[in-house]
């Protein structure tokens, strides 16, 4: 859990009264660069399992000769890995956000 920063402000009471009052600073958007890595990130986690249980799926339908059933499983299989790493993404950058 993230601690919130305090600033401390000079309060002006009247011409001759101050006080020193604590300030919580406002969260900070995201920067343009942060955007794009987590964009970025996203595509990748989808990306790869896919590609990769689909070749990984070829090399065994070309090892094995059983054209195309392993390439039809892997290739499923990566898809199930990519959607369970699109949601655990989605889900900690919403955490984050908080």
């Amino acid at each position: 859990m993230k601690t919130q920063v305090k600033k401390k402000i000079l309060k002006l009471e009247g011409a001759t009264g101050y006080e020193f009052a604590e300030m919580e600073e406002p969260k900070k958007k995201g920067s343009p660069s942060g955007v794009f890595i987590q964009a970025t990130e996203i595509g990748f986690s989808i990306a790869l399992p896919i590609t990769a249980g689909a070749l990984f799926g070829l090399w065994l339908d070309n090892k094995f000769k059983s054209h195309p059933k392993l390439t039809l499983s892997f290739l499923f299989v990566g898809i199930l890995v990519a959607f369970g790493n699109l949601f655990m993404t989605v889900k900690q950058f919403s955490q984050k956000g908080k």
